[in-house]
């Protein structure tokens, strides 16, 4: 696997398309979901989604609601995540 360097103009023409094509797929910016206060995975209202005290701190952390942090991080059949 080759590694790039960007710096410079470079990354910040990288950051711009990246930051597009996030747009295009999900309509707005992580940032501004949770500005919105709304679950970056789910794009719900996140804190209607948090259930207990380290939910609401995931949420603050992370930008996702417990239901969506939960199910991202659970373990499979076999106890793998």
């Amino acid at each position: 696997m080759e590694i790039h360097h960007f710096e410079g103009k470079a990354l910040d023409d990288l950051k711009a398309k990246l930051e597009d094509q996030i747009k295009t797929e999900t309509g707005c910016l992580p940032r501004k979901r949770r500005a919105k206060g709304l679950c970056i995975e789910c794009l719900e209202p996140a804190l209607a989604k948090c259930y207990s005290a380290d939910g609401r701190g995931e949420y603050r952390i992370s930008g996702m609601c417990e239901k969506c942090f939960d199910e991202m991080f659970a373990e499979d059949e076999d106890g793998e995540i």
